[in-house]
């Protein structure tokens, strides 16, 4: 492998993070994995004893950013990518259905803070441990389920309206494009990926991409050669629709 890079990946425990983890770590790259119950990773770190390092991190703690921060730069070498793929479903168990004036107020507000602010300030806080790298990466975990202009299309995704996870989306592709403007003079390169429907908890079994298939976009825009316009959303080679 040409280059090995330090890659921290959220809700790295299961489904695409865990997917996404393990294949990294196949390649040799040094991968921080984030998740609420580092212990999950006892089996994996006996694979990986030198490039796995689990840290602890809950998305509706704060707190817990900066001990994740201070495990990484304690490390001490630079991050090179940072994927923030921790996030939450919770408009029930129906995606073929629309939630908007039903989906309480409570759900909504746990949803953003999961979805967004925690990933908006995690990202914040962890800028600084990019600083050094010699290609700084940032991908945000997002969905086609977002886009503004499929949902509002006749053609587009009917009545797949989750509402809190939909708007929650949408939220975090207008941080994509504010933050790849923010750091436009600098290195750091920000994306925002559609991973495509995957069976995994949030997506259910009847979802037809396995894990494995899903971190395809994930994948190529952590440690791909070939990338997308800074700012970009996009699945596979494809840019998607605001």
């Amino acid at each position: 492998m040409k280059d090995v890079k330090r890659i921290l990946v959220t809700g790295a425990n299961r489904g695409l993070g865990l997917a996404l983890t393990e294949q990294l770590l196949s390649e040799g790259h040094v991968v921080f994995a984030a998740a609420r119950k580092p212990e999950s990773f006892v089996a994996l770190q006996a694979k990986y004893p030198e490039t796995l390092l689990p840290v602890e991190l809950d998305m509706e703690r704060p707190d817990s950013f900066e001990t994740c921060f201070q495990k990484v730069q304690a490390s001490g070498a630079p991050l090179d990518v940072l994927v923030n793929n921790a996030g939450v479903h919770l408009d029930g168990g129906n995606w073929q259905k629309n939630t908007t004036l039903e989906v309480s107020m409570a759900t909504l507000r746990q949803t953003f803070e999961v979805n967004f602010f925690g990933l908006v300030d995690f990202t914040r806080h962890m800028l600084p441990l990019l600083n050094g790298s010699s290609d700084p990466r940032i991908v945000l975990v997002s969905s086609i389920m977002g886009s503004l202009t499929m949902h509002a299309s006749a053609q587009g995704l009917g009545d797949i309206k989750p509402f809190a996870y939909d708007a929650s989306k949408t939220a975090v592709n207008a941080f994509l494009v504010h933050l790849a403007h923010a750091l436009k003079e600098g290195p750091t390169r920000v994306f925002a990926a559609h991973p495509g429907w995957v069976a995994t908890d949030m997506g259910t079994d009847r979802a037809p991409l396995s894990p494995q298939e899903g971190i395809a976009t994930l994948h190529k825009l952590a440690v791909g050669e070939e990338l997308p316009p800074n700012g970009a959303f996009v699945h596979l080679d494809k840019e998607i629709p605001w």
